[in-house]
């Protein structure tokens, strides 16, 4: 028990105890205000987390000797509110960054890209979400483009949402693209029933 209480003394220790810089460039030293305990750096925006881990070690010597392993992280905090915006920058572009990515990526392998997420927008809004479990949920969320207040998203994603709801128009977006995003899903669904494997996501 006495060698517990001493490893946690330690390591209270190194994290009660630990020290940044004390001052900023071109500050004088005089106006810092100093907190022994929960020390930030007076004028700096930042904060600090430290985590030491200790094992005794068994020498014959008067004493007693840690070895100790420190992990730190550090991170810079806004000065003042009037940094933050509203809605966040990257927020309000999130859901059009993902398009461009699922596009960029089918057309790596060969495959029209817009076309394809505007099947697959379609197609999914026909379709209907009952039993296709969490991740069924996920991909219905992802390729719904009215799930998100985003004013910058471009109209032919909505329109094909649209098309989608009002059942039997999305012909014409198979007709631009073969490839069916969904019924990928459905086979990686259908594959892992016949494996054995739980299947609980499949669209």
């Amino acid at each position: 028990m006495t060698l517990i209480l001493k490893v946690l003394a330690f390591v209270c220790f190194s994290l009660v105890l630990r020290h940044q810089c004390p001052f900023s460039v071109g500050q004088s030293i005089d106006n810092v205000y100093y907190n022994p305990y929960f020390h930030f750096p007076y004028g700096g925006p930042y904060m600090g987390f430290l985590v030491a881990f200790a094992l005794p070690l068994k020498v014959q010597t008067p004493g007693d000797i840690f070895f100790s392993m420190n992990f730190e992280a550090g991170y810079s905090l806004p000065e003042n509110e009037t940094q933050f915006t509203f809605p966040p920058i990257i927020a309000a572009s999130a859901r059009q960054v993902l398009y461009d990515l699922f596009e960029r990526k089918l057309e790596s392998h060969g495959y029209p890209g817009r076309d394809c997420l505007l099947r697959a927008i379609c197609e999914g809004s026909e379709l209907s979400t009952l039993g296709t479990g969490v991740f069924g949920d996920i991909v219905h969320l992802v390729l719904t483009p009215s799930a998100s207040l985003n004013g910058n998203l471009t109209e032919v994603y909505q329109e094909a949402e649209r098309q989608g709801k009002k059942k039997g128009r999305c012909r014409k977006y198979r007709k631009t693209c073969s490839f069916s995003i969904l019924k990928m899903f459905t086979w990686v669904g259908d594959f892992l029933t016949k494996t054995g494997l739980p299947n609980k996501g499949s669209s």
